[in-house]
């Protein structure tokens, strides 16, 4: 089974490679490109331009962030997830026998925690309705209300504040951690992070062209909405099937950008959004049990 995230998209280039597909690395991109008032290609930040019949958009949680001109606001958000880890030694996981356990999920309150991993570490995360990180350069004004952006906190945009969690989250971990594995609540938590989600209020995808321009593609909100990485080995499937013009009409109306139906669900009752404050991130003291 594959136990890293990592591991899993790079089995997946791997067979993009495989079957002709190239894979560009290292080249951020810089704009959308348009001929005609149709999508054309990307620019990237060196200067390279690529030119494609269909730009498929799958930025996860940076969408708003990198291409904010698209005007998504209301139907995408991107929040932090908190997410927390425990060291365990190698005799500690052979004796507990924790790698023999499942995934354990509490679906009322959201949380759940992971069997170890092959370096005898200890996944556990929550599933709130997470935080949001608007930059002091975004805040809105009247003349530009559109820079209400939240963007993913990580460490390759704020170093190690990037994989802090506030600190209210550490508790909320530890304490529901008490409830499944009440020795492993009593160890430091060796680091922690915010999994970035890209949320829509009906917590469905967003798989699909835009309204105005059939050549540039969505496919994104896929690891969000707390759908997670378990669907990565079919969601390919409803996309390449949305670009050929085969996806069912029910789920093109499903996954549409533009849908009327997409209404705030309850699925994280009663937990609301909250927004990302530096002076409130864990430190290492908060880490100890």
């Amino acid at each position: 089974m594959v136990q890293y995230a990592a591991k899993g998209v790079s089995l997946l280039m791997l067979k993009v490679i495989v079957l002709g597909g190239q894979v560009i690395a290292g080249k951020p991109v810089k704009r959308l490109l348009q001929k005609d008032g149709v999508m054309s290609g990307i620019e990237c930040v060196d200067g390279t331009v690529l030119s494609a019949d269909i730009v498929v958009i799958a930025t996860g949680s940076w969408m708003l962030a990198t291409f904010s001109g698209l005007d998504l606001l209301t139907m995408c958000l991107a929040t932090g997830q908190s997410v927390a880890t425990i060291q365990l030694t190698t005799e500690e996981a052979e004796q507990l026998q924790y790698h023999k356990c499942p995934v354990v999920p509490d679906f009322k309150l959201g949380f759940y925690v992971f069997p170890p991993n092959e370096d005898s570490i200890v996944k556990m995360a929550i599933h709130t309705a997470g935080y949001t990180n608007i930059p002091q350069s975004s805040i809105p004004s009247k003349l530009t209300p559109e820079k209400t952006i939240s963007t993913p906190c990580t460490s390759q945009s704020h170093g190690n504040k990037g994989l802090l969690i506030p600190k209210e989250m550490v508790q909320v971990l530890r304490n529901h951690l008490k409830e499944v594995y009440p020795k492993l609540a009593q160890k430091p938590f060796g680091g922690t992070r915010l999994c970035w989600y890209l949320d829509t209020p009906d917590e469905d995808w967003v798989i699909g062209p835009h309204p105005e321009d059939p050549s540039l593609f969505f496919a994104t909100g896929l690891g969000g909405s707390g759908h997670a990485y378990k669907f990565l080995p079919v969601v390919g499937r409803l996309v390449a099937d949305s670009i050929q013009g085969k996806l069912d009409r029910s789920l093109q109306a499903k996954f549409a950008i533009n849908r009327k139906n997409a209404t705030q669900t309850h699925s994280r009752f009663p937990y609301e959004v909250k927004p990302l404050e530096v002076a409130q991130l864990c430190t290492p003291a908060d880490l100890l049990p």
